[in-house]
């Protein structure tokens, strides 16, 4: 009724003659029984139209059949959504706890099962005799003037009255078939009684396998069977470090043109809106690299895969859609631009591109987005979509022995030139330091400090971890001062990985621009003490603290399919090893306060920032 994208409110909205703004529903299953809540957002003075299309379409669904494709779409949208959050350790641990707490074992493991065991006389039937007005409590909310306006007493007449009108016309005519109870529990629980017998599976994330295709496209590999989805993704270098400043945006171009290109297997809808209908789909870019990955329930990951490997095989770059795309992603930049908070949290990006020498923007802007020949992007396309530049991870509930011929398959019309990007174009050394202000809303100043890196590959990368986390985190620096003096409202601090430098990154957000010359002396402070300061003796602990953060706030990282496609991807992408996201911890845990003292000599101090140069981006309350 409401879930889905293809669910009936939906429908009407996209119709544009709904009654109502928007609708949602929440549902509480409990282990003594459940709640459905079906919300509506509507005009105040469409309130009565509003009233009559819910209800209509309430016992419309306890009367009328449910198609095998609206069943067929519902149980995917509600297995997507649902095997999503388990996708990670946590969500695995939950869905075991309540399992166990229900005294059902294997629910958790028969789930997608049971699931595939419904019929639509079976919504009918739980339709029927669930969704009655008896047992219902309908609410109507609203600003003050309507609240004062709304009787109760009036709500429930018209309640009462609409709803036995539509109960009257739809109980009339012929009426659906459902299922019996007994009948529909024994089927539904079937799974559940085979999965209690059955041995359990081994659900442990297994190591990752890498393997070179015959066309040099480089295949990722895990088995994991802790939860029914796997994770498909395609990594490819690219993005800022490749453009300049006409080309400025071409990356993310050619990027959303591949998802709006049209797929074949799906007439009229594109690859965006085709691989968002299986699962949850992410399109990424950063300064080295892009990606397209999409985590889906795993019986139709094979599916995903073929539709991934025709995007990239066979895009439509025309110049009908090039241009199409370039109108989505100028409005996508214009909201990027216009959203405040979603600016001061990507500050990192404009401070990290600032102190490497790569000042150009991720997405663009307005002029080169404009002004790329299409002709760049059909040659941007040729470069960077080859097989050689692919690493393609699958990871999740997969047979290991299908994944390599399959891929093959599915990617065997990318074609199999060399990569040849060219000349990385970058500035050259600068003295002192680069400075980025812009105005913002709200009340808060945004003051992010980043201190030139080492390459990824650097052995230094464990220790700058480390410092990360003794300036951030729970105990860390930055977090104690804020503590003890009330001096800012957040604090963070990350080292940014990258393929030829590493940059370390500290953030904090303050009260006005009143109290912002005394944070960026405190960042500066802070950053000082972490170059010069031995860690022995009293501060032996807040090493030791540090070092158990930065593991294993790298090893959360690591916690689903998704953000471990991404980890070992990236870790091939740069040359790290397939063993780096596993060995890495190891290394923070190792580091030593000599070692940071080494480190803080070579990038923090002054008479280095010629070489290690920094930069401050702030973003200010407008007005100021």
């Amino acid at each position: 009724m409401v879930d889905s994208p293809s669910s009936r409110t939906q429908t009407r909205l996209n119709a544009g003659n709904a009654e109502f703004l928007r609708a949602a529903a929440i549902r509480e299953y409990e282990t003594d029984g459940g709640t459905i809540a079906l919300t509506f957002a509507v005009d105040p003075d469409s309130v009565q139209d509003a009233e009559g299309a819910v209800l209509s379409m309430i016992e419309q669904l306890r009367a009328s059949p449910i198609t095998p494709e609206e069943c067929r779409a519902a149980v995917r949208s509600v297995v997507q959504r649902d095997l999503a959050v388990r996708s990670d350790m946590s969500g695995v641990g939950r869905a075991l706890a309540l399992a166990t707490l229900r005294n059902a074992p294997g629910a958790d493991d028969a789930y997608l099962a049971r699931m595939k065991a419904l019929r639509p006389e079976d919504l009918v039937a739980v339709a029927r005799k669930y969704l009655d007005l008896k047992h219902a409590v309908f609410v109507e909310m609203g600003p003050d003037p309507f609240a004062t306006s709304v009787k109760a007493a009036d709500v429930e007449r018209r309640v009462k009255e609409k709803q036995g009108v539509y109960e009257a016309a739809y109980r009339s005519g012929p009426q659906a078939t459902v299922s019996q109870d007994r009948e529909r529990i024994a089927r539904v629980d079937a799974p559940l009684a085979a999965a209690a017998a059955a041995k359990s599976t081994p659900a442990g994330r297994g190591r990752v396998v890498r393997s070179v295709l015959p066309g040099g496209m480089r295949l990722l590999t895990s088995e994991d069977h802790s939860v029914p989805m796997v994770t498909v993704g395609v990594y490819l270098m690219g993005g800022v470090r490749y453009e300049n400043d006409n080309t400025n945006g071409a990356t993310a171009l050619l990027r959303e043109s591949l998802l709006n290109s049209n797929d074949p297997a799906e007439k009229g809808s594109t690859y965006r809106q085709s691989l968002s209908g299986m699962g949850g789909m992410v399109s990424y870019q950063d300064k080295d690299m892009w990606a397209c990955t999409i985590t889906l329930p795993s019986d139709v990951w094979r599916d995903a895969a073929a539709k991934m490997g025709s995007m990239f095989s066979h895009p439509d770059l025309d110049t009908v859609n090039v241009d199409a795309t370039r109108i989505s992603v100028l409005d996508a930049l214009d909201k990027w631009l216009q959203d405040d908070e979603a600016q001061r949290q990507r500050l990192i990006f404009p401070t990290k591109y600032l102190v490497s020498g790569y000042r150009l923007p991720g997405l663009g802007s307005h002029k080169t987005l404009v002004s790329i020949p299409h002709a760049k992007i059909v040659d941007w396309y040729k470069t960077f979509v080859v097989q050689p530049n692919m690493v393609v991870s699958v990871f999740g509930d997969v047979d290991p022995a299908l994944v390599s011929p399959e891929i093959e398959k599915d990617f065997k019309g990318v074609a199999t030139s060399p990569f040849q990007p060219g000349t990385v174009a970058q500035e050259g050394d600068f003295d002192g330091f680069r400075e980025r202000w812009e105005l913002g809303a709200g009340p808060n100043s945004t003051v992010t400090l980043a201190f030139s890196g080492p390459p990824a590959k650097s052995p230094d990368v464990p220790g700058l971890y480390v410092v990360a986390s003794l300036l951030s985190g729970p105990k860390g620096w930055m977090q104690q001062f804020i503590m003890t003096t009330g001096g800012a409202k957040g604090t963070n601090a990350i080292l940014s990985q990258s393929v030829d430098e590493c940059p370390l990154l500290m953030t904090v957000v303050v009260g006005g621009p009143l109290q912002e010359e005394d944070m960026v002396k405190l960042l500066f402070r802070q950053i000082k003490k972490a170059a010069l300061l031995p860690l022995h003796g009293d501060l032996a602990p807040d090493l030791v603290m540090a070092k158990t953060l930065a593991a294993n706030a790298f090893m959360m990282g690591l916690d689903s399919n998704p953000t471990r496609a991404l980890q070992f991807s990236r870790a091939e992408l740069f040359g790290l090893g397939v063993d780096y996201p596993i060995l890495l911890p190891a290394k923070i845990d190792g580091v030593t306060s000599d070692d940071l003292l080494k480190i803080g000599l070579k990038y923090f101090q002054k008479d280095q920032w010629n070489r290690a140069p920094y930069a401050i981006c702030e973003t200010r309350p407008g007005g100021w």
